[in-house]
């Protein structure tokens, strides 16, 4: 180290003077080569704070006057050949040192471009350069023992207010990042007139791990404060046998729960210790020692060593992924942050982090953020692109139907919000992405067995807003998938397919009684919405007429039928809501298709029913007491099952069986005359008897154990024969006087007719039953 009166110092000035009188006569303008070589003439700031950096500085001061620009530092005093460096043309002290930031010598020249003779004092230099290149001693009355620079504004071709209001702008406006990756500079104020600045960071190790930290950095200026923090992660890197290190940053901030959360930063710029202009497309920012060009605002991205610090870079933003996670901070942002969208393959840089992030998501390590809050791997992922198909569907069924173990968190569902992120996840990592119209397809009777009647109530609710899933194939839409799938459950809990492959349906809404169609499990249609979409999918309750006709009346056509008692009395519970439910024009049909079936259950002896037999109702009387009284010891009679009287109500089932035909009195019914050729004759003399007449028939009518009743008579049986005559007397209606008559036909010039006293009249008439 030599001083300024030293031959070093001496023969430095003489050859400086040498050079640039050399360059003269050339014509060669250092003006005009060191002011264009940067875009902003206010650079030579981040030029400053560089080589205070490297001389280990703490703390940088920017006194800005309306003359002059004074910086003070507190790193290493200048050396001799910093002092050489710093005048001459591609000299540099650092050339060898690729941990410094300056390499080229012509940082320093960069303050040429807003003054003509900066002046230094540092330690025992007290200089000032003029022509850019020669440094020549000034007197000092610098007391401190810091390094203090001084930019006159005499720039010959710039005025001083617009050095100054550069100046004043850049100070202003240097931005937090200028400090993030210094390793020495943790402070820079800066104040002018009016106005004056603070910046500043703070750092936090972090404990459990070695090369991650906290950084803080703060602006203050007209008295409001700028905050910024990052998470800082570095990784060592070996460049021509040296220990180097790249870094990246990001940028953390806090959500509606003050929770720390790292975001996307906007316009990142790669950062060689300093921000240059080389964009890198990123979220986050990267750092290292690249090499630069030489204004050091961009990269030779071909370089070797360049290429080498960018795979690198790309291994230290892969391991990253696994290291936030165990900060607790790999979520739906961070995702978001990391490189997802193949929109940059030009550009070097992103394209290798680019690929590498992908590698790492493609690997067997659980890194993607599911529903409850877990990580998973990407081969068991699933999308799910409606959020509630989620809150639908568990986790065992996404892995039944689709061979997936876990959700994935229902933020990405949101497209607006994390459209690239959903795109890099189903179209690079091929996520499989599914709606209800994917579930549908799946969906199997083991599937929905599975599956208790709430959820299917559920599932039945959410599919109104679904119709696609399950509409009718019409002009130019096709039928929906779940027409022909077993979504409905039986009441013996089976599945079945709501229509077949015809179209016709094959399911029916629930009824009052036990039907032989297919029915739609009862606890389903209880809930409205349920119901709502069962209807709506073209579900009604069976017709029970069609239904009677298809698979009731014909077991009772036969007159040998052996049918359970279960049976009988939900068939017959059937036939009797037809009943009541059969419309006026229609009654009488429905009725004479009844009276010829083999319908009732009856029996001899009320308590021997094991010997029941199914008759016409014709055929059948009601037991009452009445009844037995009158046909005790008539073998041939049968009376109505008294399972009938107890399973159904009374009055209902007596008018029911009234009406096909059963009776609660004796029958009177039709028999073959026995009247004598005698009593015909006579009867066809009271009409002009002759002889060309035709016989039609004789009409005579009988009751029903009548004489066999007579023949037993008793003075109690004689009232209750009175009973039983006037009440079938009751009934005859209008036909009152006919009613204890027959009547035999004959042909004369048009059909005749005369009336005689029937069978039952003449056994009453011959025989004695009446009580004196």
């Amino acid at each position: 180290m030599g001083s300024m009166s030293a031959p070093n110092f001496q023969n430095l000035i003489k050859i400086s003077k040498n050079y640039i009188e050399a360059a003269k006569k050339k014509k060669i303008n250092f003006n005009e080569i060191l002011t264009g070589l940067y875009n902003d003439p206010s650079h030579f700031i981040y030029e400053i704070l560089q080589n205070a950096e490297d001389a280990q500085a703490t703390e940088v001061t920017f006194n800005l006057n309306k003359d002059e620009l004074e910086i003070i530092h507190n790193g290493k005093d200048f050396s001799f050949d910093d002092v050489e460096s710093i005048t001459g043309i591609g000299l540099s002290t650092k050339r060898d040192d690729l941990n410094a930031i300056g390499k080229f010598g012509v940082g320093f020249k960069s303050v040429f471009a807003v003054t003509g003779t900066p002046i230094i004092h540092s330690g025992q230099y007290h200089i000032k350069i003029d022509d850019f290149v020669v440094p020549s001693v000034v007197s000092t009355n610098n007391k401190t023992d810091n390094t203090k620079i001084t930019l006159p504004f005499n720039h010959s071709k710039r005025f001083k207010d617009e050095v100054f209001e550069l100046v004043e702008n850049k100070l202003y406006n240097i931005g937090l990042v200028t400090l993030l990756f210094l390793s020495n500079i943790n402070e820079i104020q800066w104040q002018t007139p009016t106005k004056s600045g603070h910046y500043y960071k703070t750092s936090e190790n972090f404990k459990d791990f070695k090369n991650i930290k906290s950084v803080s950095v703060i602006s203050e200026k007209e008295n409001k404060e700028f905050f910024e923090e990052y998470l800082v992660l570095n990784r060592p890197i070996e460049l021509e046998a040296r220990d180097l290190k790249i870094e990246i940053a990001y940028r953390i901030s806090r959500d509606d729960s003050d929770c720390k959360v790292i975001v996307p930063m906007k316009n990142t710029k790669l950062v060689v210790f300093f921000p240059t202009e080389k964009v890198t497309y990123l979220s986050f920012l990267i750092q290292g020692p690249y090499k630069t060009t030489p204004n050091r605002e961009n990269i030779p991205l071909d370089d070797e060593q360049n290429k080498k610090i960018i795979e690198e870079t790309g291994n230290l933003v892969v391991e990253s992924i696994s290291i936030i996670k165990e900060l607790g901070l790999l979520d739906i942002g961070f995702l978001n942050v990391l490189p997802i969208l193949d929109d940059h393959k030009e550009d070097s840089i992103y394209q290798t982090i680019y690929e590498k992030v992908k590698q790492k998501f493609l690997s067997e390590e659980n890194l993607l953020p599911t529903l409850d809050d877990n990580y998973t791997k990407t081969q068991e992922a699933i999308l799910a692109r409606r959020k509630d198909l989620t809150e639908f569907l568990s986790t065992q069924d996404i892995e039944f139907l689709f061979d997936r173990k876990h959700w994935l968190s229902t933020e990405i569902t949101s497209a607006d919000r994390t459209r690239n992120l959903r795109n890099y996840l189903v179209n690079e990592l091929k996520i499989k992405e599914i709606d209800f119209e994917d579930f549908a397809g799946q969906i199997s009777s083991d599937f929905l067995e599975t599956k208790d009647d709430p959820w299917l109530i559920d599932f039945y609710s959410r599919l109104l807003e679904q119709r696609a899933l399950w509409r009718e194939k019409t002009h130019g839409k096709s039928q929906g998938v779940l027409r022909r799938r077993p979504i409905i459950r039986l009441l013996n809990n089976e599945h079945i397919e709501p229509f077949d492959a015809d179209g016709k349906v094959q399911v029916y809404l629930p009824t009052e009684t036990k039907t032989e169609y297919k029915t739609v499990k009862s606890s389903l249609t209880n809930d409205e919405s349920s119901l709502e979409f069962l209807k709506e999918l073209g579900l009604t309750t069976p017709d029970i007429f069609a239904e009677l006709r298809e698979f009731i009346l014909p077991k009772y056509k036969k007159d040998d039928i052996s049918i359970g008692k279960d049976e009988f009395l939900t068939d017959f519970e059937k036939i009797l809501h037809a009943y009541h439910k059969v419309s006026p024009e229609r009654k009488n049909q429905f009725i004479s298709d009844l009276n010829n079936l083999h319908l009732i259950k009856s029996c001899r002896n009320k308590n021997n029913l094991d010997e029941s037999i199914f008759l016409m109702p014709s055929e059948v009387y009601f037991r009452t007491p009445d009844l037995e009284e009158y046909f005790q010891g008539f073998d041939s009679i049968y009376f109505a099952s008294t399972e009938l009287f107890k399973q159904f109500d009374k009055t209902k089932i007596e008018s029911f069986l009234l009406e096909i035909g059963c009776e609660d009195k004796p029958r009177r019914f039709r028999v073959k005359s026995d009247l004598t050729s005698t009593e015909k004759e006579k009867l066809r003399e009271q009409n002009f008897y002759s002889e060309m007449t035709y016989e039609i028939e004789t009409i005579d009518y009988d009751y029903e154990g009548l004489n066999n009743f007579t023949a037993h008579i008793s003075e109690q049986n004689s009232f209750f024969l009175w009973k039983l005559l006037l009440k079938n007397l009751a009934t005859c209606g209008y036909w009152k006087e006919d009613f204890f008559k027959g009547v035999y036909k004959w042909m004369r010039h048009g059909e005749r007719s005369e009336k005689f006293d029937s069978a039952f009249l003449r056994t009453l008439k011959n025989n004695a039953w009446l009580v004196d």
